[in-house]
């Protein structure tokens, strides 16, 4: 009898210090299942892939950048604001035409894009970088230079860790990999995310 009380404490002992154990980040289950997916994804594909980032800022303006991954190794980087201030992306891309259209818009304004011929500002809202030139567009909102491998890095151990007063956001809607991670202060109240949202995730064959 007092063995199985004995017992029967311990297995409730064990069953509380279980329950207590605190994860090591944010949404950590959730988070290793998408880094399985995420690793038959590599296996299947070569590690061969392209993916998409959306940012966006409360001033009204949007941007994507797509990231193409060679064998493990980035071979290219596009970028385009969607959405520039008032200025909606064409269909067919921004033309020297349509970026006219917004500088035009600037001229009765002290500002910094009515200084801009229509050349350097088609530059700064849409372009690509190649193997020989990756990381040349240094002020540019574009996605930083990483792998999805890098993705899932800063995921763990920055985006998704334990952090006082923030609001911690995790999803995985490509086929279980990641679309949403980061999170965002309470206190914050324009731009206030950290962190990444992938709006499209494919295979790449050169």
């Amino acid at each position: 009898m007092k063995n199985n009380v004995l017992n029967l404490l311990l297995l409730l002992f064990l069953l509380f210090q279980s329950a207590c154990t605190k994860s090591e980040f944010e949404f950590e289950n959730d988070f290793n299942r998408s880094y399985d997916a995420w690793h038959v994804f590599k296996q299947q594909s070569n590690n061969s892939y392209t993916y998409s980032v959306s940012n966006s800022t409360w001033t009204g303006s949007s941007w994507n950048t797509t990231i193409t991954v060679l064998q493990g190794r980035i071979i290219q980087r596009d970028f385009h604001y969607s959405k520039f201030n008032d200025f909606q992306r064409p269909d067919g891309g921004w033309t020297i035409q349509t970026v006219a259209e917004i500088i035009n818009s600037y001229n009765d304004l002290e500002g910094t894009y009515n200084s801009f011929t229509p050349e350097e500002l088609l530059q700064i809202l849409e372009w690509q970088e190649d193997e020989h030139n990756l990381g040349s567009q240094k002020s540019s909102v574009a996605s930083n230079l990483i792998t999805l491998d890098e993705v899932y890095e800063l995921a763990k151990n920055q985006w998704l860790a334990h952090h006082q007063d923030v609001h911690t956001s995790f999803e995985a809607k490509h086929d279980g990999m990641i679309s949403i991670a980061g999170f965002s202060r309470k206190d914050c109240m324009d731009d206030c995310f950290v962190g990444i949202t992938i709006t499209a995730i494919k295979p790449f064959k050169r």
